[in-house]
């Protein structure tokens, strides 16, 4: 496996579960109680669920670096690196579409969605 596919892989992983994590911990409290002032514990996890996944993404650009230094990484490895970004952009495009959608819709009846 090229290095290229072994960073991809891993990042996937990592936001993957950050991702995960994340969507159990507002499922579990709700948007009501991240935007209230009560609500000040569950954003302190939520952030720290999220802080790891910046981490890991500046150690896999220096490990990049690394790679591109010392010839791991060629013309098919970049080809793959533009392909994953553009696929990583259109899934968070659905994303943030799909959740304003689901926000929307979830309070039509109520008239205004909350600013929190």
């Amino acid at each position: 496996m090229s290095l290229a596919r072994k960073l991809a892989l891993i990042s996937c992983a990592a936001w993957l579960t950050i991702g995960v994590a994340s969507a159990l911990l507002i499922v579990d409290s709700g948007v009501d109680g991240l935007a209230s002032p009560s609500g000040d514990r569950t954003r302190s996890i939520l952030a720290a669920i999220i802080l790891p996944g910046y981490f890991i993404g500046f150690a896999l650009i220096f490990w990049t670096r690394n790679g591109r230094r010392a010839g791991e990484i060629d013309e098919r490895d970049k080809k793959i690196e533009r392909r994953a970004t553009e696929i990583a952009a259109i899934i968070m495009l659905l994303t943030v579409f799909l959740v304003s959608i689901g926000l929307y819709d979830a309070y039509l009846d109520r008239g205004a969605v909350p600013v929190g």
